[in-house]
C-alpha cells in the first residue's frame, strides 16, 4: 500500500541572511526500488551505498519566514516505489510567469542530499535545478529544462531528454541510451564500449566524437552519425537541435 507523507520540518537555524529548515526522513525499500524526484529551482546531490532505505535530507532557505513555512515536500512510498515532489503555497499576490521567465515570488533555496540503495532506478524531472548525480545500477530517467549537471557512474539504460540543458555524463558500462536535447549542450565519457550501434542527428548543431574511429557525416544544417561496432547489441540514440553533443570514447 502506497502511503502519502506530509513531511513537516522543524527550524534548525537562523542568521542575518536567511532562516533554514531541514527536513530528514529515513524510508525502507526493497533493494530495486524505483525512486523519483520532481525539482523546481532546487540543488540535488545523489549517491549510492549499501543500504535498505532511502536517507534523504533537504535543506530549505528563504529570508521570509513565512514563505520558508509554507514550502511543503511530499513523499509517497512504498517499498518498491518511492516519489518526492516539493509544493510551493506561493503568496495570494503572487504573478506568476515562471514559464516566460518573469516572476514576482522568489523562490526558496532548497538542496536535496539523498542516498540510495546500490540497485535502485532513478528518475528526476528538473526545471531550473543543478544535479550531481551518482548513478545507481538500476534505469536513469532524466527529464529537464534549464538545468546543469553531471551524472556519474551510469552502468544501466539512460534516457535523457533536456531543454537549454548543460549536461556532463560518465558512462561506466554501456547499455542501451537515448538522448534528446534542444539548445543544450551535452558531453558523455564512455568507458569500455565494444558492442553497440550508434545512430544519431543534429540540426543547426555539432557533434564531436573522439577515442574511436567514427564517422560522421555532414548534413544540410547539422550532421548525422550511423556506426556499428562489435554485435551492436547496445543501441545509442540521440537527436539533438540547435546543440551540442561531444562523445568521448575511452578504453
Amino acid at each position: 500500500m502506497r502511503i502519502l507523507l506530509l513531511i513537516t520540518s522543524v527550524l534548525l537555524s537562523a542568521n542575518a541572511s536567511a532562516a533554514e529548515r531541514v527536513v530528514r526522513e529515513t524510508i525502507p525499500v526493497n533493494a530495486d526500488v524505483r525512486f523519483s524526484i520532481d525539482l523546481h529551482r532546487a540543488e540535488l546531490e545523489v549517491t549510492t551505498g549499501s543500504v535498505d532505505a532511502i536517507e534523504l535530507t533537504a535543506y530549505i532557505q528563504h529570508d521570509d519566514q513565512e514563505v520558508l513555512d509554507e514550502v511543503e515536500v511530499h513523499i509517497e512510498q512504498s517499498r518498491s516505489d518511492v516519489a518526492v515532489e516539493v509544493y510551493y503555497d506561493d503568496p495570494d499576490n503572487q504573478v506568476d510567469f515562471d514559464f516566460i521567465g518573469l516572476i514576482d515570488y522568489e523562490y526558496p533555496q532548497i538542496r536535496f542530499v539523498i542516498v540510495v540503495p546500490d540497485d535502485a532506478s532513478l528518475d528526476v524531472e528538473a526545471h531550473r535545478s543543478q544535479l550531481e548525480i551518482a548513478a545507481p545500477a538500476g534505469r536513469i530517467d532524466i527529464d529537464t529544462s534549464r538545468t546543469t549537471g553531471r551524472i556519474t557512474g551510469v552502468r544501466n539504460n539512460l534516457d535523457l531528454v533536456t531543454t537549454r540543458g548543460d549536461i556532463d555524463i560518465e558512462v561506466q558500462s554501456l547499455h542501451d541510451m537515448d538522448i534528446e536535447a534542444q539548445r543544450s549542450d551535452i558531453r558523455l565519457d564512455i568507458f569500455g564500449a565494444t558492442d553497440y550501434t550508434l545512430v544519431g542527428d543534429t540540426q543547426r548543431g555539432e557533434v564531436r566524437v573522439t577515442g574511436q574511429d567514427i564517422a560522421t557525416e555532414e548534413r544540410d544544417r547539422g550532421m548525422r552519425v550511423n556506426h556499428v561496432s562489435g554485435s551492436g547489441s547496445n543501441f545509442v540514440s540521440f537527436d539533438v537541435e540547435r546543440g551540442n553533443i561531444m562523445l568521448n570514447f575511452r578504453n
